[in-house]
């Protein structure tokens, strides 16, 4: 009986290190989170300002995406955190972390080069791989939280279309709509079990929407060819 009482202080001895281990790593990364948000922030911050200056579309994107690249460092020190730990435990300490930082390089790049970077490129970008040196899981961009940064890129691009136009710029609008269908149409074909992302999947009708709705204004006003596509489905 002493024996079995001994042998289960023991387990519960070791529950204990591994309850306080996993408590400290959630603060660590809570910790890590905390020194990287004025960074994301900071990079917003340049984002924003582009609405009221759409001439400096070029710096203003260039100094944001390279704000928020001063948070790589950071970003190596957690996945170092990360390394052969079970990485679902804690993704909800550093989503949105993570999302935004995704958000922003997203947009900023967009904004330049016309181009959407893909899942991989970004976790090139950010210098964050799949697996660790032993193939365990490690710290990377989870599909999720990507899909969830491009939820937010649509609500942004609807946006900057309405602005766009108060400041005169009649392209930047077509262009935005020719890449917010491509986009939309893109994730028609998901299959979202995920209830946060579907919800986030419908609000892009609404950001679909109004894009449709400035294209549609600005065309019957001749600020743009009559060739314009105006609508999807």
């Amino acid at each position: 009986m002493n024996s079995d009482l001994s042998s289960l202080e023991k387990q519960f001895d070791e529950y204990s290190k591994r309850l306080t281990q996993q408590s400290e790593l959630k603060e660590a990364v809570k910790t890590i989170c905390q020194q990287i948000e004025p960074i994301i922030k900071s990079a917003l911050v340049y984002l924003q300002n582009i609405h009221s200056a759409i001439p400096k579309i070029e710096i203003l994107s260039t100094e944001s995406e390279n704000k928020v690249l001063e948070a790589k460092p950071l970003l190596s020190t957690l996945r170092e955190a990360m390394n052969g730990q079970e990485v679902s435990k804690y993704h909800d300490a550093f989503r949105w972390t993570i999302t935004q930082i995704c958000f922003i390089i997203l947009f900023s790049r967009w904004l330049r080069t016309n181009i959407l970077l893909s899942l991989p490129q970004l976790e090139t970008i950010l210098q964050i791989e799949n697996k660790n040196e032993e193939n365990k899981a490690a710290l990377s961009v989870e599909i999720e939280d990507y899909l969830s940064a491009l939820t937010q890129l649509s609500g942004e691009l609807s946006r900057l279309c309405i602005t766009s136009v108060i400041s005169e710029n009649y392209t930047l609008p077509k262009r935005i709509s020719l890449f917010a269908n491509e986009l939309y149409s893109a994730f028609r074909l998901l299959n979202l079990k995920n209830d946060h992302l579907r919800k986030r999947f419908d609000s892009m009708k609404y950001d679909l929407k109004k894009i449709e709705e400035v294209m549609y204004d600005i065309t019957v006003r001749k600020l743009v060819p009559s060739t314009t596509p105006v609508s999807s489905e």
